[in-house]
């Protein structure tokens, strides 16, 4: 009849001295079944047998009830959430509505959680209570085993945890890679959703990740890049081909290399000019 943990569209069937009871079509008028609307969150206007939109969960005291608050997570999806309490049995979060999400102890991931951290969190129904609950153990729910990508697919982000070698993403929640420190050329944030290349697929299914086009295509969106911070400073930018590679990645977000591929670019179409100063919009551009 209705899905916990998601949005459901259900009807009014009757109303009470505590609230809208919502269900289906067949409950309309009867004095059993269906689910709370509290009166805090029931419209006005509604009326017996309209449509409303519910996000169905257990409250305080195990009972199913709905509401209109939209949460940050839905069921089986990924979302960055912020910690509000640490107890000695798990910890809770922030998930957008009254009653805050429980994450066990178990699930907390590799690093203990602390108050006003935000983690990534996986939502899905406990076993043995019913109850939904969040997970931060990633790397046990999301694995390579089957890719469902390829290399040079542009997919969808979640960063998740930072490593040695760089930072861990969610991959269109199927799965997991890797974007290589020596390749950002940004801030990063836990939490971010951003959207990536698949640069390479190892033999043993680890997967490398980009945060830029690939090859020709890197060049072209670099090359935007470069023309639009030469129009924002006046036509001019200070940089040549002997220019400090750390200063180039600091003032473009991007690699020296690219960089100079990106010069390239646009210099083979006479939209720039070289000079020893450094790089400027072309008379006939301009």
């Amino acid at each position: 009849m209705f899905n916990l943990g998601e949005y459901n569209t259900l009807k009014a069937i009757r109303f009470k001295e505590q609230g809208c009871y919502v269900g289906d079509e067949s409950q309309i008028g009867q004095e059993a079944g269906g689910v709370l609307l509290p009166n805090q969150y029931v419209p006005e206007g509604l009326s017996l047998g309209d449509d409303i939109e519910v996000y169905i969960y257990h409250d305080s005291e195990d009972r199913l009830v709905a509401t209109t608050e939209k949460p940050h997570i839905v069921l089986h999806q990924f979302a960055p959430l912020t910690v509000l309490d640490v107890t000695g049995v798990g910890v809770f979060m922030d998930w957008g509505i009254q009653k805050n999400l429980f994450v066990p102890f178990a699930e907390q991931g590799r690093d203990p959680m602390i108050v006003g951290g935000t983690y990534v969190i996986f939502l899905y129904i406990d076993t043995e209570t019913s109850r939904l609950v969040g997970s931060a153990a990633i790397d046990k729910i999301i694995d390579n085993e089957e890719v469902v990508v390829k290399e040079g697919d542009e997919v969808d982000l979640i960063v998740y945890r930072e490593s040695p070698l760089g930072y861990m993403a969610i991959i269109n929640n199927e799965n997991i890679g890797l974007i290589y420190r020596s390749d950002i050329y940004q801030k990063i944030d836990i939490g971010e959703s951003c959207r990536g290349w698949i640069k390479k697929i190892r033999e043993d299914g680890k997967i490398d990740l980009s945060l830029y086009k690939q090859g020709h295509l890197a060049i072209e969106e670099n090359a935007k890049i470069l023309l639009e911070k030469l129009k924002a400073k006046g036509g001019h930018l200070p940089f040549t081909d002997k220019s400090d590679p750390q200063a180039i990645r600091e003032a473009l977000n991007m690699s020296k290399k690219n960089f100079k591929k990106a010069v390239g670019s646009l210099y083979k179409q006479r939209i720039v000019e070289l000079k020893a100063d450094g790089i400027h919009i072309s008379q006939q551009t301009t």
